[in-house]
């Protein structure tokens, strides 16, 4: 059986600065006297501040994003902002990039988002994938996205009928 340690005389909870009665609190490794409820809650809303900042760091990213796409004039594709991923056919925002390079955005979507090459898009290679092939060629999109890199959607040999590749870097990018 444990026993709580006595409750301090004239104790005052550390959070909220009421007093403590016996039993309900506890003494943190800094010596605080503490409410039980008082620290749950303190823990809780720790662990929700950073959550709500990455939330809004994100929305805001999103937001000046957009404003930089109008500023260089870069149209998006598929209709409104919204379209499908040209892999794996899910919900995605398409932005062509064109005429500033050759490249197409697909953000939002279950492959985690990359670049393809809009001559793959234009010439509707993608299209005519089998869907195993769209299963692999998202599988292993995502599989890159999952170690934090880019990946760039194009072909080995940069015609329409290469062999289809995915680059952790852009590779017409000017040195």
């Amino acid at each position: 059986m444990t026993v709580s340690p006595p409750v301090p005389s004239d104790a005052t909870c550390a959070v909220c600065s009421k007093p403590i009665r016996s039993g309900g609190f506890i003494i943190t490794k800094d010596g605080e006297t503490v409410h039980i409820r008082c620290r749950s809650e303190q823990l809780r809303l720790e662990a929700i501040e950073p959550q709500a900042r990455a939330e809004l760091a994100r929305a805001r990213a999103s937001t000046v994003a957009a404003e930089a796409r109008l500023r260089a004039g870069v149209q998006p594709t598929g209709g409104p902002w919204r379209g499908r991923c040209p892999v794996c056919g899910g919900p995605a925002t398409l932005t062509d990039w064109r005429p500033q390079v050759d490249w197409t955005a697909i953000e939002d979507c279950p492959c985690l988002g990359f670049f393809v090459w809009t001559p793959l898009l234009d010439e509707g290679r993608l299209a005519r994938l089998m869907r195993e092939d769209r299963e692999s060629l998202s599988q292993r999109i995502q599989d890159l996205r999952a170690t934090q890199t880019e990946a760039w959607l194009t072909t080995r040999d940069g015609t329409v009928m290469g062999a289809m590749i995915i680059r952790s870097e852009r590779p017409d990018r000017p040195r």
